[in-house]
């Protein structure tokens, strides 16, 4: 294997990272990006209809609209657990205690932090949080170290700015050896020995770079400098990587695929649907006895004449049936549904498995993936914490706890009875079913046996007609 150059590190990409921006991220960043986003795709999302011309096409792909089902479910997902602060005991460390009020020293306090890590984690099945320790100010002292702030900071990285890294195993423990992360001007770069800060070059830089490489230098070419550097003291990569939706290792599927792809239909069957509507709503015009350039120069509006030479020649507007538009509507209508119940599943209880998260979970009242993932963030925390004490040379109280909000309520609520209404009335769940969720709920006797009322109610369907039913 071809061992790369540095600048092929810090513009590079690891296999797993194309595969999972090629296959999901591009799809998933798009829907959240939401409408001007997916727009700037153009046939990408959005494609061409047969013969169709591109003025045409633009029309179309200005009056498509994005239904947001995907990213408000992963807003409306990181809310529950996160509509309460983050908790962290005591620590009897000054320095650790005040990472929750600005976990990166930018102002961010922990619950904030969290809750982008946990959206980012759903949109992409993982995440990363790096622990740094800021290296310039301060004068060594603990009381020094205090005045200037110097102290350990927690790093949210999205998933799609961490794109190379190497690994190898060490003690039997398969662990990250380097990584290069990035934002919009700069790569930072993380070895087992040193971290590294570096800009984008100038062209006359950019030059000699590729000089000292032997290659020419192309203005598409990107190359960096070294801004600054230091000693990574723990000998480690500092960084916790949060699973949500673990494949392999450093390899993820976004949690809520099979949303993302309904979402995607929803904004394809929608886009056509509103064609067929606009044409509907005007008709197709037919004229007889006219040339083709006679019938270009028709004008029609309000307050005007056709005038038809030939005797025999018409005029006529052909409206459609409807039936098209029907059968197109209800099953946006169906597919609409489909999303709120996809949506829905992370919040169903059930028995959870968290295998794809790699968090042993033993608390009994953890009975729905989206509390599986609160606990995937409490582990995350707790790990930054020891992360942040390492750098301080001080230990944690044996009792130390990061504690994510868990007892909100998950699916099994009123609310959700229009949403298994509807399901019901589209065929996609059974009068039985639908009898059996009420119950769970609580808005009707549980010792209800569901076949027999089915049969009380088809009784009188027959004694009283017209009054409805299952």
């Amino acid at each position: 294997m071809t061992k790369l150059t540095l600048q092929e590190k810090l513009n590079g990409e690891t296999c797993e990272f194309k595969e999972m921006s090629a296959r999901y991220w591009n799809l998933t960043d798009t829907l959240m990006g939401g409408n001007d986003i997916i727009r700037s795709q153009g046939t990408v999302y959005l494609p061409k209809f047969h013969d169709e011309s591109v003025s045409t096409y633009k029309t179309r792909l200005s009056r498509s609209y994005l239904f947001p089902a995907y990213s408000d479910t992963i807003d409306r997902h990181a809310g529950k657990p996160f509509s309460r602060p983050v908790i962290v005991s005591e620590t009897n460390n000054a320095q650790l205690d005040s990472i929750s009020e600005d976990a990166n020293l930018e102002g961010q306090d922990l619950t904030s932090l969290s809750k982008g890590l946990f959206k980012d984690s759903e949109n992409h099945g993982l995440g990363y949080i790096l622990v740094d320790m800021p290296s310039e100010g301060g004068d060594g002292s603990v009381s020094g170290d205090q005045d200037a702030n110097i102290r350990p900071k927690f790093i949210h990285i999205p998933a799609p700015c961490l794109c190379y890294w190497e690994d190898a195993v060490i003690n039997n423990s398969r662990q990250l050896t380097e990584i290069v992360y990035k934002d919009e001007k700069k790569r930072y770069r993380w070895t087992m020995d040193t971290w590294e800060v570096y800009k984008e070059a100038n062209e006359d830089e950019c030059r000699l770079l590729a000089e000292a490489y032997g290659t020419r230098y192309l203005k598409v070419d990107k190359y960096w400098t070294l801004e600054s550097e230091g000693v990574n003291e723990l000998k480690r990569i500092p960084l916790i990587v949060n699973y949500f939706n673990r494949l392999n290792w450093m390899s993820a599927k976004p949690s809520l695929l099979n949303l993302a792809e309904q979402n995607l239909k929803y904004y394809q069957e929608q886009s056509d649907q509103d064609s067929i509507l606009r044409f509907a709503r005007t008709g197709v015009y037919v004229a007889k006895g006219m040339s083709g350039d006679e019938a270009d120069q028709i004008s029609i509006g309000a307050n005007k004449v056709i005038e038809i030479s030939d005797p025999s020649g018409s005029f006529e507007v052909v409206e459609y049936s409807g039936t098209s538009i029907n059968a197109g509507q209800a099953s946006l209508d169906k597919l609409k549904t489909e999303m709120e119940l996809t949506g829905l599943k992370p919040e169903l209880k059930t028995s959870v498995d968290s295998t794809a998260t790699g968090v042993v979970v033993n608390e009994a009242s953890v009975n729905s993936d989206l509390k599986v993932w609160a606990c995937v963030i409490e582990s995350s925390l707790t790990k930054a914490y020891e992360l942040a004490a390492e750098w301080l040379g001080v230990e944690l109280p044996e009792d130390f706890k990061v504690s994510v909000y868990k007892d909100f309520s998950v699916a099994g609520s009123i609310a959700d009875m229009d949403v298994i209404m509807r399901m019901k009335e589209l065929g996609i769940l059974s009068p039985e079913t639908v009898i059996k969720e009420a119950q769970i709920r609580s808005i009707i006797d549980g010792a209800i046996d569901p076949e027999e009322e089915k049969e009380k109610v088809e009784g009188s369907m027959q004694v009283f007609p017209g009054t409805g039913g299952f």
